[in-house]
């Protein structure tokens, strides 16, 4: 019998190399030293996970799998479900969910055991995922409340120089070269050019 971790990482979320190490902790914690653990990051570009497909081609039956999160096998509740059927039924290895000890499936492989931990799977996983939801919806409708105040998200813009405009029509009525107007701006050449092109009087 071998033990393995897995962990999905998102953008936003603590990084991988932080994740994995308490999970170690954790596991070491119960008395099992993993054998490996497999990650990957998924971003709204990336949704591919490479490193799940390596552990389910790692995995024999009767290993472990260690998971911070039942969130980490899925992104809503249908993937969540398939991903735990497909480590139970398919692979046969039991699933250690850290943060909810009753989806600790080691030495539960009686009918009435296997289907208690389903049963709990599928009630711990909606309602993980209905948090997700309802945390997404507050989110989105505190960013539009912010938006109607006025509040402004991503970098601060920088002001430009006083001098700008005056330094920008020097520019482009040919009475100066670039460089002389960027340099009295006290602006890199590139900067000074794409803001004269766009017409940036802020």
């Amino acid at each position: 019998m071998r033990s393995f971790g897995y962990i999905c990482t998102k953008t936003g979320e603590p990084g991988a190399a932080g994740v994995e190490s308490e999970l170690v902790a954790l596991a070491e914690r119960r008395g099992v030293v993993l054998d490996g653990v497999f990650c990957d990051h998924i971003t709204a570009a990336k949704r591919m996970r490479p490193g799940w497909q390596d552990l389910l081609r790692e995995l024999r039956p009767g290993d472990q799998v260690f998971l911070p999160r039942i969130e980490m096998v899925g992104e809503n509740y249908d993937e969540v479900v398939r991903a735990w059927n497909v480590l139970r039924r398919e692979k046969q290895a039991d699933v250690v969910v850290v943060d909810f000890s009753a989806l600790d499936t080691r030495g539960r492989h009686s009918v009435a055991e296997i289907f208690q931990s389903d049963v709990m799977l599928e009630v711990y996983a909606f309602v993980k995922m209905q948090e997700r939801e309802r945390r997404r919806i507050l989110q989105a409708k505190g960013i539009r409340q912010a938006k109607e105040r006025g509040v402004r998200f991503g970098r601060t813009r920088r002001q430009l120089p006083e001098n700008f405009v005056e330094q920008a029509a020097r520019f482009q009525a040919g009475k100066a070269t670039l460089r002389e107007c960027a340099q009295a701006c006290g602006m890199p050449l590139s900067t000074f050019y794409n803001k004269v092109k766009r017409g940036r009087s802020d």
